[in-house]
């Protein structure tokens, strides 16, 4: 069994995803992608003088194994919360392998804004998981 990250597959051995107590040996794989955010820079008037480069936006994906989605679930439950309210929240994935240093991926102040169910084919893998959609305001790392 291996655990994707942004689409290369690691060995569980090689990666660490620290996130919501209790759900992390359940992940099965966790994509993001990063977008500057453009604005608009004003001179005195109206018109625009041109764009510039504003922060760093994340969106992407985690995709998470029923009983971990439960576990996850409950726990919000038992903080007060449904996953989608719950408040932002820090993702550290950690991922080496041989013969290179490890990478550190810091993904701040994330939230769950959807979750998506996929039944997959009986007995497999993805037989029952969980496809949380996220947003998440910083990123810093080695590998993003």
């Amino acid at each position: 069994m291996s655990l994707l990250v942004n689409g290369v597959a690691y060995s569980y051995g090689d990666i660490d995803i620290q996130t919501l107590p209790g759900i992390n040996q359940f992940f099965q794989s966790i994509d993001w992608d990063l977008t500057h955010k453009k604005k608009l820079v004003h001179g005195k008037g109206a018109i625009a003088l041109g764009e510039s480069r504003g922060g760093i936006e994340v969106s992407g994906t985690m995709s998470i194994l029923l009983d971990g989605h439960k576990l996850a679930e409950t726990g919000a439950a038992l903080m007060g919360y449904m996953l989608t309210t719950l408040p932002p929240f820090p993702v550290v994935v950690s991922y080496a392998t041989d013969g290179v240093p490890t990478a550190i991926d810091v993904l701040k102040n994330l939230s769950i804004d959807s979750i998506k169910t996929s039944n997959g084919k009986a007995g497999s893998e993805e037989a029952a998981t969980r496809t949380y959609g996220f947003i998440a305001t910083l990123v810093e790392g080695v590998g993003v």
